[in-house]
């Protein structure tokens, strides 16, 4: 029963991607400078951006807060299967290279237990 689980979940990530997916390029940092460990790569993976929600203080939606974060949040999900040799850590720059004008972003939390996608929060850079 796990193997067809796993095999639904890779044939709907791939899915996903053939619609979702545009190429990004990877700028490895460590402490702000180029991190000669892991080399610059360029890959597909899904680009969110826009998801900015009215916010308090402590985190929660507050219909009397009414303040709008929107300092170019996104998130980058990867599919592990098929790009198994990438390596994401925060700090790292993204460019959105397919994207007029080839934005880019940080790399500001990431969350890499999944077993489908590795799931970067980004900021604007």
């Amino acid at each position: 029963m796990t193997a067809n689980y796993q095999s639904i979940r890779e044939r709907t990530t791939r899915a996903v991607d053939a619609v979702m997916a545009e190429t990004v390029k990877q700028f490895p940092l460590k402490k702000g400078k180029a991190d000669a460990s892991r080399q610059i790569r360029e890959f597909q993976a899904v680009l969110r951006t826009g998801g900015t929600r009215n916010t308090s203080v402590s985190g929660g939606v507050a219909r009397d807060w009414m303040v709008r974060i929107a300092a170019g949040k996104a998130q980058l999900h990867v599919d592990r299967v098929a790009n198994p040799d990438v390596t994401i850590a925060v700090g790292d720059k993204i460019q959105a290279t397919s994207r007029v004008g080839s934005p880019w972003f940080e790399v500001l939390e990431l969350d890499d237990r999944g077993h489908a996608r590795l799931i970067a929060e980004l900021g604007q850079a």
